[in-house]
């Protein structure tokens, strides 16, 4: 991982890990679904990740998520 995560973007991967859609999460975190998806981008771009699914797989395999 080049780029540490924010402790934003690893709450919203344990979100994403638990099952949690783009709408839930919003709610769950007080932002807007456009704020999700920055996050989830950005995640993406910080794992190499092509997918929610891979993010997670790669998130779990560092260590930064169960």
């Amino acid at each position: 991982m080049a780029e540490p995560l924010t402790r934003k973007e690893i709450r919203v991967l344990e979100l994403l890990a638990a099952g949690y859609s783009n709408a839930a999460m919003a709610e769950k975190l007080f932002v807007s679904d456009s704020t999700v998806r920055t996050h989830l981008r950005n995640i993406n771009l910080k794992l190499g990740a092509r997918s929610r699914t891979q993010a997670v797989a790669l998130a779990r395999q560092a260590g930064v998520v169960r």
